[in-house]
């Protein structure tokens, strides 16, 4: 690889992991270099003290072969800079959000036994560049993880036979004017709610 792609390389390395904390960037010139054309399974022939030598090769290797002066770039970065992702959202199949699962320990609560939450899905260190973060259990807090922003306060849809239809089949009827949210009947709902 010559000099100048070598350097673009290492500027486009460096600018698209512009969060990630840059540890060493170490310089090595690699002399001139035969290099095969573009997409060939052909080895780089090399190195040679001059471009001289390098000019004098290329005759015996054959054509497409170029005398290239090459500098190469090893660089190595870290995580310091790279903030933890937020938590992916996903949705079931019924349009839902879906929120990171939540583990906990069973505790003797002196009248019975209770369930305390104390873990819940996020991310956690990872070993190191590129993966800072990777998936595990991080401390429950109580709160309720919404990556894309605060909760929203509008009114939700009533949910089959949760919210409404208790009383009367639903099915194909119109939603109730009390709904402000409008009316969410799942898949497979039974026809009368019990």
């Amino acid at each position: 690889m010559s000099l100048k792609l070598k350097t673009g390389l290492a500027i486009f390395l460096l600018a698209s992991h512009a969060n990630a904390g840059l540890k060493s960037s170490n310089e090595k010139y690699e002399k001139w270099q035969l290099t095969p054309p573009v997409g060939s399974l052909l080895k780089v022939l090399g190195p040679f003290d001059t471009k001289a030598l390098c000019m004098a090769a290329a005759p015996a290797v054959g054509i497409g072969y170029k005398c290239k002066d090459v500098t190469s770039f090893d660089i190595t970065v870290t995580c310091d800079d790279v903030p933890m992702p937020a938590w992916p959202t996903k949705m079931n199949e019924e349009g839902f959000m879906e929120q990171p699962g939540i583990t906990g320990e069973v505790k003797d609560a002196g009248a019975g036994k209770v369930l305390v939450l104390t873990k819940q899905e996020g991310f956690i260190p990872g070993p190191g560049w590129p993966n800072c973060w990777i998936p595990g259990l991080v401390p429950y807090k109580g709160e309720v993880a919404v990556p894309d922003g605060p909760l929203d306060q509008s009114p939700g849809p009533w949910v089959y036979c949760v919210d409404y239809g208790k009383v009367a089949p639903y099915i194909g009827k119109t939603c109730p004017k009390e709904a402000k949210g409008g009316c969410y009947i799942p898949p497979n709902a039974p026809d009368v709610c019990l």
